[in-house]
């Protein structure tokens, strides 16, 4: 579902209902739970109007669903299912979240350097939209924490190994039969100028974050094709479309996910494989360098003047593996915030 703004509190348009805050409250306060569509059509716009969430807010009401609208700055239209999610702004907000449920049902899904960051949370949203999961990373102990909280099979991999990734394949096979998504997560991070890099730099570079998507696309692909198609979704970066000063190995090795993801969706789109990138900025992980001081700097050259949280980095990839996205392939889904437009 999307939130838009309304430039005014009362717009002309066939099917629509406008409703006041009070009767949307009414049908929710004694079952939290409830499906707050059940009066208006799937295919019906719904008006909040920021009068309506001032009154509330200051009569102390039970909120449930509507909690988030109380940050709302402007009327609102939430389209189609009035599915509520929360619009971002400036400040993140942990309780933004999409209350659609099931979008991954019956899929299986294999996510790499899932131990933290936004592995870690595409695990946790991907299990919450029923998916089941395949997660691995190196780190072995915080892998496994994840998966056992999320309900998911671990398995310890590097991903620079093409033998490991033969291993996992026949994993995906023997437990499940077939595989629906592949998210290439995993990655390492350095910085180096280009004078300064060493061939080792740059190979280890390559090997980690090239190879792995390389032979991950290609084992996932012969297990997709197999069962009818699939999605795999490459984690490159804003590095990846754009230079990235004193990241001379890192956006090399960036780039080269960008084209290999174009590339791989061209050949394997026949066989309804969709292949797409995801272009993260600054996020809120262990790889982000530097303390808070050096963080702050980093919000300040970003058009939203924050950092991301991994969260919006694994609504992305979950959008991308899920049939939402059935016609989008080879395509560049930038999470930066606005860098690249600058």
């Amino acid at each position: 579902a999307l939130i838009e703004e309304v430039a005014q509190p009362m717009i002309r348009c066939t099917n629509v209902r406008c409703h006041d805050l009070d009767t949307l409250v009414d049908q929710t306060s004694n079952d939290p739970g409830s499906d707050t569509t059940s009066s208006a059509s799937d295919q019906e716009l719904l008006i909040i109007h920021r009068s309506s969430i001032t009154q509330h807010r200051d009569a102390n009401r039970s909120w449930g669903s509507f909690e988030f609208l109380l940050g709302m700055e402007e009327d609102r239209v939430l389209t189609p299912g009035h599915r509520f999610q929360q619009a971002r702004r400036n400040k993140p907000d942990a309780t933004r979240r999409t209350i659609m449920t099931g979008r991954l049902e019956g899929k299986t899904v294999v996510i790499t350097g899932a131990a933290q960051g936004q592995g870690a949370e595409e695990a946790r949203m991907f299990a919450a939209q029923g998916a089941t999961l395949v997660l691995t990373d190196i780190k072995a102990e915080e892998g496994q924490a994840v998966a056992d909280e999320v309900g998911a099979t671990f398995m310890t991999q590097d991903v620079s190994s093409a033998n490991d990734w033969s291993k996992l394949m026949e994993l995906v096979a023997d437990r499940h039969g077939s595989l629906d998504g592949l998210v290439n997560n995993a990655a390492i991070f350095e910085r180096n100028r280009f004078v300064d890099t060493t061939e080792d730099q740059l190979r280890r570079m390559i090997d980690i974050n090239v190879m792995s998507v390389f032979f991950g696309m290609q084992g996932a692909a012969e297990l997709m094709a197999a069962s009818g198609g699939g999605s795999i979704v490459n984690v490159s970066s804003v590095a990846g479309i754009r230079a990235a000063p004193g990241s001379f190995a890192y956006s090399a090795s960036k780039f080269a996910v960008t084209g290999m993801t174009k590339n791989a969706a061209h050949e394997l789109g026949p066989v309804g494989i969709r292949v797409n990138s995801i272009h993260p900025g600054f996020i809120d992980t262990p790889m982000l360098p530097g303390n808070e001081s050096i963080r702050g700097k980093m919000a300040n050259i970003v058009p939203l003047q924050r950092v991301a949280e991994p969260g919006e980095v694994a609504s992305m990839a979950l959008y991308l593996i899920s049939d939402e996205s059935s016609y989008s392939t080879g395509a560049e889904f930038v999470v930066d915030g606005g860098i690249a437009a600058t």
